[in-house]
């Protein structure tokens, strides 16, 4: 019995990671300028986020009639436009993020800086309440 259950978990992983590479191995087959265009086929609108080089593919290789009897080049040009605002507004986004972090620890600094002095003020006036409080000998 329970070498029939071994030999069925087997079969099942052994199933289940044959599966996964067909599937990895099918979409790596597909060139990303031929997903790019299937996509626009669909509705005449690129719904998926691709990379700029899969954008400029599909507008090198896309079929001459679609070129000319369709909105898929102007599509492409785009979609490529947006793509490249979004990398830009996400660059820009980084680049205020670490400026604020830098003002905030440059702030904090400062803070901790005023509440060092803060600290060592009073620890000085209790000393010197201390010492005036004490009697003379």
């Amino acid at each position: 019995m329970r070498s029939s259950l071994l030999a069925f978990a087997s079969i099942v992983v052994a199933c289940s990671l044959g599966a996964g590479v067909h599937a990895v191995t099918a979409r790596a087959a597909t060139p990303c300028w031929k997903t790019v265009i299937a996509d626009w086929s669909r509705e005449g609108t690129i719904h998926g986020s691709y990379s700029t080089a899969c954008y400029r593919q599909a507008m090198q290789n896309a079929p001459t009639d679609l070129k000319i009897y369709s909105t898929l080049e102007d599509d492409l040009q785009s979609a490529l436009r947006q793509h490249s605002l979004r990398r830009l507004a996400g660059a820009h986004a980084t680049v205020a993020t670490l400026d604020s972090s830098r003002r905030v620890s440059s702030l904090s600094l400062l803070v901790a800086l005023v509440a060092g002095l803060g600290l060592l003020l009073a620890a000085c006036s209790v000393a010197a309440a201390l010492v005036r409080r004490r009697p003379a000998r």
